[in-house]
């Protein structure tokens, strides 16, 4: 038996393991002015209806556990928003992009962040522009404007899990460029991304599970999931970029995972993610696309044997009552494990409701709206 197929079996009698968020808090974040959190679990479920604030949430989360320019300028650009910068940049410009972040789009008020584990250790992030190091971009823009456009950078002002301070910017070259400055991640990386799967990012995932010689414990849970359906994955590169490739017995060649089945391929991403991103996070939005009804009992079980396995956390956006309702099953000897975050909104700005798992099933019962 395979260990991701015994886990399933012992998962009643472990202790509860790390989480890298046992309490989170966000101001001046999108939709949220204030925004905190208790007693995460390990499989956090966040529901609310359209525009509440569910993806906002799971991005304030990846932001508090990144702190870096790189990551709040690809949020925007992750939801089909695509920044425009020409050369040379204008402040007005500059700050157009930024501005979307902060609460009701007030800069003036920075946005903040707290993330603190379950052994007690914090990380914190605090986003504003910076005065101090303001750039004047020595060309002119076209047509005219200012002799001497002036850019006040956005800093990052951070505190990582282990007390280490930085400073990074989003700011820009005298000449004009947009420059970004990197630096690491506040804690284990974590991911988050949408209905839309980089297949690439999901080779390189599912490869460094090959490495650690655990595809096979992928390889069974699909196949548990959706019956005997493929032989063997491999990350295969035809063309010029690396993709999952399934071997089907019927079939006289490999094929391409995600032409197999958006679902199939969906559920080796988030299996993948969770593998790789051990005692760390992984954030899903919209965890029900593309999966048939009647898996999402197998999907859950998955998630939660795999999130055991490695004490990786999730947490998942969902619309569909009938995937909310999957996860019943599971509470029976795993309330623990789970937590309900409704998002709602209320005069303006959202909050979020929390229902640990003991509590979960009464909810439902109750009609109390999850959806």
């Amino acid at each position: 038996m395979s260990q991701a197929k015994s886990q399933l079996i012992v998962l009643g009698t472990r202790e509860r393991g790390y989480c890298m968020l046992k309490s989170f808090a966000a101001h001046n974040f999108r939709c949220f002015k204030n925004v905190e959190l208790s007693d995460l679990r390990l499989v956090n479920l966040v529901v609310g209806k359209n525009a509440a604030g569910k993806t906002a949430l799971l991005e304030a989360i990846r932001l508090g556990l990144a702190g870096t320019p790189q990551v709040l300028f690809q949020m925007n650009q992750s939801r089909g928003f695509q920044s425009y910068f020409p050369q040379p940049l204008t402040r007005e410009l500059f700050e157009a992009q930024w501005n979307l972040y902060f609460f009701n789009f007030d800069s003036t008020k920075p946005i903040l962040t707290e993330c603190t584990d379950s052994e007690g250790k914090r990380a914190t992030l605090k986003v504003g522009y910076d005065p101090k190091k303001t750039v004047t971009v020595t060309q002119i823009p076209a047509g005219g404007g200012s002799l001497a456009p002036t850019i006040i950078p956005l800093a990052f002002d951070r505190n990582d899990f282990a007390g280490h301070h930085s400073v990074l910017h989003a700011t820009v070259h005298p000449q004009g460029p947009l420059n970004l400055e990197a630096g690491p991640e506040l804690g284990t990386v974590s991911e988050f991304y949408s209905w839309q799967i980089n297949p690439q990012l999901t080779a390189q995932w599912f490869s460094q599970v090959s490495v650690q010689k655990r595809e096979q414990e992928v390889l069974d849970a699909v196949n548990q999931m959706y019956g005997s359906l493929i032989k063997s994955l491999t990350v295969l590169s035809p063309s010029q970029f690396p993709a999952i490739f399934a071997d089907i017995p019927s079939l006289k060649e490999r094929l391409p995972l995600s032409l197999v089945s958006a679902g199939i391929n969906k559920f080796v991403t988030v299996l993948s993610a969770i593998l790789t991103r051990a005692r760390g996070v992984v954030l899903i939005d919209e965890i029900e696309n593309g999966f048939y009804y009647e898996t999402f009992p197998h999907l859950w079980k998955a998630v939660l044997s795999f999130a055991t396995l490695c004490q990786t956390q999730v947490f998942v956006s969902c619309h569909s009552l009938e995937c909310i309702r999957a996860v019943l099953p599971l509470l029976k000897d795993h309330e623990s494990d789970f937590m309900l975050l409704r998002a709602e909104r209320e005069n303006g700005a959202s909050g979020v409701t929390s229902i640990t798992g003991d509590f979960f099933e009464a909810a439902l019962e109750q009609n109390f709206e999850v959806r």
